[in-house]
């Protein structure tokens, strides 16, 4: 099952508000469609939103900052679960190199040292979707701090917007004010691909 298939399942699950951000934010405003080589879709809810899944074919698991949904059919995210305990814990540790963040965090006398007690083994897919939490705090919507440290999304403002559009083939909710959002995101000339990017 394919990506936007599997985001078309999701849609119907969804009860509240919500809208597609980040990567595929900028994919649909930018050339109307997917970035071709995403393998996810984050997808932004209100705390007050619920998932269903009850009657769908997808699944989801809790992994450490969002939750996965997927079709089981598809092939299963290899993941180094080391690196991504690692992961989780920087940024609770910004001023630490990779050196001391790996030393400390091979310690048993720190949370860290739980790594085998609290390490998720990934069940989700390659093909997924990203499901984030907004909640509101001093007049913004926003994710846990730890989250808008390590994605850059600071907030968005209470009087957040949203609009339908078509351009993937069904109704998906992008906020009216995308291009702003996006420029925060991916700077000034976010309109204009890099051609060197590379995706890891």
């Amino acid at each position: 099952m394919d990506l936007l298939e599997v985001l078309e399942k999701l849609i119907p699950c969804i009860k509240g508000k919500w809208f597609v951000g980040d990567g595929a934010l900028l994919g649909i405003t930018r050339g109307g469609g997917l970035i071709p080589y995403d393998h996810d879709i984050d997808i932004y809810i209100f705390e007050d939103t619920e998932i269903d899944l009850t009657n769908s074919e997808l699944e989801e698991q809790d992994y450490y900052v969002c939750k996965k949904i997927y079709s089981p059919k598809n092939i299963i995210k290899k993941k180094n679960t080391w690196h991504e305990w690692i992961s989780v814990l920087k940024p609770h540790y910004p001023s630490f190199n990779q050196s001391l963040m790996y030393q400390y965090a091979s310690t048993n006398t720190s949370e860290c040292g739980l790594y085998k007690e609290n390490k998720i083994i990934p069940k989700f897919t390659e093909n997924h979707i990203d499901i984030f939490t907004l909640y509101k705090k001093d007049n913004t919507w926003q994710l846990p701090p730890i989250i808008c440290d390590k994605m850059k999304i600071p907030y968005y403002q209470s009087d957040l917007e949203l609009t339908s559009t078509n351009v993937l083939g069904f109704p998906v909710n992008i906020p009216n004010n995308a291009e702003e959002i996006l420029e925060r995101q991916y700077g000034y000339d976010w309109r204009h691909p890099n051609i060197n990017f590379k995706y890891y």
